[in-house]
């Protein structure tokens, strides 16, 4: 699972054209830890706020710049980051 992750975070990222200061792998690596996190609290209340609190926390470390109307390749960068924290939370 983490493969496809990667792979679509390095497809998205250069979407982006943003010179990171991570690389996809950094980043699912970030997510993985942060996923293990957040997997002790999946559908309990809170979970959706601590999983774009995570995502957030990733994208400031990776140098994704987090603003209120990001262009349409940053959100598919942060949906991606959000979306795979959550799966593999789920998985855990």
């Amino acid at each position: 699972m983490t493969d496809e992750i990667k792979n679509l975070l390095e497809t998205a990222i250069e979407d982006t054209g943003a010179d990171l200061a991570t690389g996809s792998r950094e980043i699912v690596a970030m997510m993985t830890q942060r996923a293990a996190e957040l997997s002790g609290i999946v559908g309990l209340p809170g979970y959706d706020q601590a999983a774009v609190a995570a995502r957030d926390e990733i994208a400031l470390v990776a140098g994704i710049e987090l603003v209120e109307q990001a262009d349409k390749a940053t959100e598919r960068v942060l949906s991606i980051v959000q979306g795979g924290l959550m799966l593999i939370a789920g998985a855990l």
